[in-house]
């Protein structure tokens, strides 16, 4: 393998490691929330301790959403800076 295929394919797996970080901080922005509300809301919690309740469900809502954001924002650096390194867009 020559320099620069390895480089090449240093490239490509430091890119594919922040896709899958993506991808699994994609699924948990919204599985967390959508998880606390319907096990909060079909045991009767929310009704028991409703400060506790919508506490916490507005907890894991904002950090979902800033999840999405962070996953965004990486997204377009990614686009900018392709060839800057595995870590550039963190």
């Amino acid at each position: 393998m020559t320099f620069n295929q390895q480089k090449q394919y240093d490239q490509y797996l430091a890119q594919r490691v922040v896709d899958d970080l993506d991808e699994r901080s994609l699924n948990g922005s919204y599985i967390y929330f959508m998880a606390w509300v319907l096990v909060g809301g079909g045991t009767g919690f929310h009704k028991a301790e409703p400060f506790f309740f919508w506490t916490v469900s507005i907890i894991l809502l904002a950090s979902g959403l800033f999840r999405l954001n962070v996953i965004s924002i990486s997204r377009n650096l990614q686009t900018r800076t392709s060839d800057s390194g595995p870590f550039c867009n963190i």
